[in-house]
Formats: structure tokens, sequence, C-alpha cells
């Protein structure tokens, strides 16, 4: 099931399919599934229309229309390459470079129609289930202008578009500006994109027409989400306050807790001070040789403390060594994934070319066999006229034979009439 198929087959079977550009039939297969639908391809060149045309002949409910999407309805002129996909009326000189062998091979006059002469003359009515299929370059412009009206809008619900213009927008660099509009339409992307063709890849668009009671409904809703985003901001300033409140009713727990304390432990000090004070004249003398002991200390601990410094100097240093080469590690990695990227963007390059070139061997083989057809028919007409002459000059021969053996005249005047007669007998049968 290719990428087409896969989105049809999401949603009910379409009431109508309208493709402008259908060249060859690409789509056909995915599109013949659909027995009731509505089928309309609009191709301008006259040797694909005839071919569409015979291919659509056991399909129902299929119209073949040879004409040119277009601005306006009109004559205007067609450029034709020997890649289909190519043939445009406004052609961009810099997509052959995607294809090596691409080269002009001619200019048709063709009829032009606007989308909105289109939709009128084939009586497209208003529906969500109607699909446009766009697989033609060079007509994003026309497709756009006539969307612009939101009434050809309502007759198609869905929307597949081939383009190459792949510059991202102002606003969302992750679409095109032919989606960017589109979105601006209503209409929504879905699902995935089909890059079976890298260049020109393809996008489904769904349209959405909301209501007035939709659009209110949508008001409200941004209403209440922003009157749920105040509460929330009441919410977590209310929840602030009260946890400072906590913290303030359990300092004063503890301030009272402190305070029975301190009564509690009162008359224990006054008994202890008397004590404390012999404790102390003995501690005194114990400090003084404890200090002593302190500033050994204190003079091993600065020797130790400058071994330290220099161990840390030696330490930051490799870490620093260590850093410089992360980094060189680092940027020789960034330059293999990006020569990495590189390659893999030449390999699809040169994949893309090689399909391309692939459909030029098989358009030049078909010409060549039509060629070979047209040498065959004259080579047999002509050897159909040598076995007319070959009889002919037997003819001739045995009467000629026959005269030159005969002495009469009276009998060579006879067998003279009887060649003329025999001949213009024989002219008469060959035709």
């Amino acid at each position: 099931m290719d990428w087409l198929e896969r989105h049809l087959a999401v949603f009910p079977d379409p009431e109508l399919v309208f493709v402008i550009g259908a060249g060859q039939g690409r789509d056909l297969s995915a599109l013949a599934r659909f027995s009731q639908t509505r089928l309309v391809l609009l191709e301008p060149q006259p040797r694909w229309a005839d071919f569409l045309r015979q291919q659509t002949v056991s399909l129902p409910n299929t119209e073949v229309l040879q004409y040119a999407l277009d601005d306006s309805s009109g004559i205007s002129t067609l450029t034709v390459f020997n890649f289909a996909e190519l043939s445009s009326l406004r052609p961009d000189p810099a997509l052959t470079s995607l294809l090596p062998g691409a080269r002009q091979t001619a200019q048709l006059q063709v009829e032009t129609r606007s989308l909105g002469d289109l939709v009128e003359s084939l009586e497209i009515p208003g529906g969500a289930n109607n699909w446009l299929i766009v697989d033609a370059l060079g007509v994003e412009s026309a497709v756009i202008d006539g969307l612009a009206d939101s009434d050809l809008r309502s007759r198609f619900g869905h929307i597949v578009m081939r383009t190459h213009q792949q510059a991202p927008n102002s606003v969302d660099p992750n679409l095109s500006t032919t989606a960017y509009t589109l979105l601006t339409f209503g209409y929504r992307p879905l699902g995935d994109m089909d890059y079976s063709d890298g260049d020109w890849p393809r996008m489904h668009l769904q349209h959405f027409d909301r209501s007035p009671q939709h659009k209110e409904l949508e008001t409200k809703v941004v209403a209440l989400e922003q009157r749920s985003n105040e509460i929330e901001t009441e919410k977590i300033d209310l929840q602030e306050q009260i946890a400072k409140l906590g913290e303030e009713i359990q300092a004063a727990q503890r301030d009272s807790e402190q305070s029975r304390q301190l009564l509690q432990h009162q008359d224990d000090h006054a008994a202890k001070a008397a004590e404390l004070a012999e404790q102390l004249s003995r501690s005194t003398q114990t400090l003084e040789e404890t200090q002593v002991k302190l500033k050994q200390r204190d003079a091993e601990a600065k020797e130790r403390e400058k071994e330290r410094d220099v161990a840390l100097k030696a330490h930051e240093a490799r870490v620093s060594e260590l850093t410089g080469e992360i980094e060189l590690l680092r940027s020789e990695r960034n330059e293999r994934i990006a020569k990495l990227e590189g390659v893999i963007d030449q390999t699809k390059s040169d994949l893309s070319i090689s399909l391309r070139l692939q459909t030029l061997r098989e358009s030049d083989l078909r010409e060549l066999q039509e060629r070979y057809a047209d040498v065959l028919e004259t080579r047999n007409a002509q050897h159909q006229l040598l076995l007319k002459i070959r009889k002919r000059l037997s003819l001739a021969a045995e009467y000629l034979l026959q005269l030159k053996n005969e002495s009469d005249e009276q009998r060579k005047s006879e067998l003279t009439s009887g060649l003329v007669e025999a001949l213009a007998h024989d002219i008469v049968e060959g035709d």
C-alpha cells in the first residue's frame, strides 16, 4: 500500500477526486478501487490526455479534461520537457539542475482554466469528502488564488499537493510558504509527508471549517483557561502564605520551650557556678599547655597545606590538559559526523538522479519501439510492391518470348494487344 492509499484508507470513500496534472496516471492504481467515486483528471498535453483516456476506459464515472490550470481561463504556452514532471506553464530554470539529463522538447499552445471556472463547469458540490490532488509544478499560485474564495474551499475537504517550494516561511520555519498559506485558509496537515521523491515531496491537508458556535466556544475556552491560570497563581500565593504562617508558629513554639527549659535549669546553673569556677582555674592551666601544642600543630598544618596547594595546582594543570584533549576529540568527531552527513546527502541525490535517468531511458525506449513499428510497416509495403512488379515483369517476358518466336505480323499484333490487356488487368487487380 503506497502513501496515497494509506491516507485514503483512513477516511470514507471520496465522493469526487479532482487530479490536476494527471500526467502518466501516477495515482490511477490507488484511485481505481473507488468504483462509486467521480474521478476528474486534468492534463494539458494531448499525448498524455489520450493515454489517460485509454487507461480509464474501464473505470466508470471518469472524465479526462485537456486543460492546464492557471490564474485565468484562456490560451497559454506549455513548456514540455523529456521528464514529464518538469513540464509547466512557468518552468523554473533551477529545477533542471536536479536532473542532468533534462531537456526542453517542445512548446505547446494549450487551453487554460482557472480553478473557479473548472469547479463551476464541473458542478462540483460542496462537501468535506471531495479530494483535490495537485501533481503539477508551477500551479501553486493558481491553487492558492482559487482557494482564497471561501466558497471554493467548501468544495474540497482534502488537498494532496506536490510542490518544490520548500523554502521556509518567516512565521514557522518547519512549513513551506504554500503549506503556511493553506493553514491560514483553515487546512491542517495530516500524517507524514510523502518523500518517495525527495525533491518534490507531497503533503496531505484537511479543511476544518469552524462554525460561529465553534468560534464562540473557543473564545470561552480561552477565557476559562485565562481564569484558571489566575486561580492557579492565587492558589500558589495562598500556599506560600500558609507555609510562612506554619514556620512562624513553629518558631513561637520553639521559643516557648526554650523559656521553660531556661527556668528549669536556672537553679542548677547557680549550684554549678562555684564548681565551674574551680574547674576554670584548673582548665586555665591546661589551656596554656594546650595552646603551646596548638601552635606546633598549626605549623605542621601550614606545611601540609603548602604541599596540598602544590598537588592541587598539578591536578588543575592535568585537568586543563585533559579538557583540551576532550575538546580536540569532540571537534574531530563533529567533523566526521559532518562528512558522513554530506556523504548521506550526496547518496540520496545520486539515487534520485538514477531514478530519473531510468525514467528517461524508458521514455527513449518507447520512442524507439514506435519508430521501429513505422519502419517495419514501410518495409512490408515495399515488399508487396516488389511482388507486384515481379509478377508484371514475368508476364511481359513470357509475351515478349512468344512475340520473338512468331513470324506472322497478324499474330504479333494479337500478342501485343494481349500483353497490354494482361498488364492493364493485372494493374486493376493490384489496385
